[in-house]
């Protein structure tokens, strides 16, 4: 089989020397065209949001509704009700940081100060929709709290608050509604232990998000994620709202071995690739 991975590695410049010096497989281009430019996704992220109206009304007209798989079993229906949002591609559009990476031919590295740097710039711009659903909510609810659950780094919620606040998101006066990575509890990427401590006191009435992980843990090979969210079917589309992102997530890192080569995570990106045999 052609070793895909090398071959686009070598095809954005010809030099004499033979490979490109830039990173040119154009993975991310169209994914953040699409989201920056697009009718389609200002349409998919406003609709997914109005329509989460009928649903937070049904929620708070009937206390035995949970949104929170951390909250089967247990007694809910007292608590003052709340919803957990993600932050980013979810509340927060990010798309610049990510069009940066593309016109760089780069990629996301945890250990780079790029993504830092866009966070303290406080810059990020509303999701369609999500603005006005949060402001809509607790205008029609006042004793709804709105929690933010974020992977963002505990060290960066500084600038995580003043980006929400400068946008008019609601944040409920003296409560800790933004709950970071590393915030209370250890500083792994689940956030089941933050959305349990959201519900040991709120009944969450929605959750909203991006990635399978704003859900259910979301780890596992591609198969076994799709599995695990089909097993709560009857939830998506009331109980939890999904925003589209095909930038990037836990979706994209179940597809190649952690921790190896740039040429063989993009070769195994290729090696998943169903395609219509000629």
């Amino acid at each position: 089989m052609k070793n895909f991975a090398s071959v686009l590695m070598c095809t954005a410049v010809i030099s004499i020397t033979g490979c490109a010096t830039p990173r040119d497989t154009h993975e991310n281009l169209n994914a953040v065209l699409w989201m920056q430019t697009s009718a389609e996704y200002q349409m998919v992220a406003t609709g997914a949001y109005r329509n989460a109206r009928n649903a937070v009304n049904a929620a708070m007209a009937d206390t035995s509704w949970t949104a929170a798989v951390e909250q089967q079993g247990k007694s809910y229906a007292a608590l003052p009700p709340a919803i957990i949002l993600d932050v980013d591609e979810t509340v927060l559009d990010n798309s610049p940081s990510e069009a940066l990476t593309v016109k760089k031919r780069t990629v996301y590295d945890v250990s780079d100060k790029e993504w830092d740097k866009w966070v303290r710039m406080k810059a990020a711009t509303p999701v369609p929709g999500s603005l006005e659903f949060l402001k809509w909510a607790v205008e029609r609810y006042p004793q709804l709290t709105i929690f933010y659950v974020t992977n963002r780094s505990v060290e960066l919620e500084p600038e995580t608050k003043a980006n929400l606040m400068n946008l008019g998101y609601p944040l409920k006066e003296g409560a800790d509604v933004i709950i970071s990575k590393g915030d209370g509890v250890p500083s792994a990427s689940d956030k089941s232990p933050r959305r349990s401590m959201v519900a040991d006191k709120h009944r969450i009435i929605m959750l909203v998000g991006d990635d399978l992980g704003d859900f259910i843990t979301g780890k596992g090979t591609p198969e076994e994620r799709v599995a695990a969210a089909k097993a709560y079917q009857q939830y998506w589309g009331e109980r939890w709202v999904i925003l589209p992102n095909p930038t990037y997530g836990s979706w994209e890192r179940a597809l190649y071995k952690l921790g190896g080569s740039d040429a063989e995570t993009l070769q195994a990106k290729f090696d998943k690739l169903k395609t219509a045999e000629k």
